[in-house]
């Protein structure tokens, strides 16, 4: 399965309060759950500050207060359960060449990547509980790393990798969770 499916909108506090200012001039809108979940109707949407403070958004209801670090998303083959979480705290005791194969499997779609989910189901209820209904249903599971929040990650705490990274085309275009 191809991580095609995902498509992550990003906004300023600013712009997004713009775009919903314009949005409430011109709609007929019943409360703020209904402005909230067309604000969002394209996929997940995360709203950020200048301090890079944000909340995620996804079918108009908040999912994440605190901007994902290192936005991953995992699902069950059926897509009965798809979860959006943080891989910060996977990155963060990962061995370089953990993050190797990962790249090397365009992040995600592949054991290097399953780890990920394996090791934030002990750390993350929602992934814990894709895991119960993916045992439940038998079936597999995907799950993508998002590659601009982890090459801004590895710029940042690990430049030696993502120096190695920059010229592989096919790294860096495969894994994006945005604009899909």
């Amino acid at each position: 399965m191809t991580n095609t499916e995902t498509k992550v909108t990003r906004f300023t506090d600013n712009e997004a309060c713009e775009i919903i200012r314009r949005f409430l001039e011109s709609a007929d809108v019943d409360g703020l759950a209904d402005m909230v979940s067309r604000f969002c109707e394209d996929g997940p949407t995360i709203v950020y500050n200048h301090k890079g403070d944000s909340d995620v958004f996804e079918d108009g209801e908040i999912i994440q207060i605190g901007y994902p670090v290192i936005l991953a998303r995992t699902y069950d083959d059926g897509h009965v359960v798809e979860v959006l979480f943080d891989a910060e705290p996977w990155f963060k005791q990962a061995s370089d060449e953990e993050i190797r194969e990962l790249a090397a499997c365009r992040w995600g779609g592949d054991d290097a990547s399953d780890n990920i989910a394996f090791f934030m189901a002990d750390r993350n209820v929602e992934v814990a509980n894709m895991f119960k209904q993916r045992d439940r249903s038998k079936c597999g599971f995907e799950c993508y790393v998002d590659v601009e929040d982890a090459m801004k990650w590895l710029n940042t705490h690990r430049p030696h990798l993502s120096d190695q990274f920059l010229g592989d085309e096919d790294t860096l275009t495969d894994g994006t969770l945005k604009g899909r």
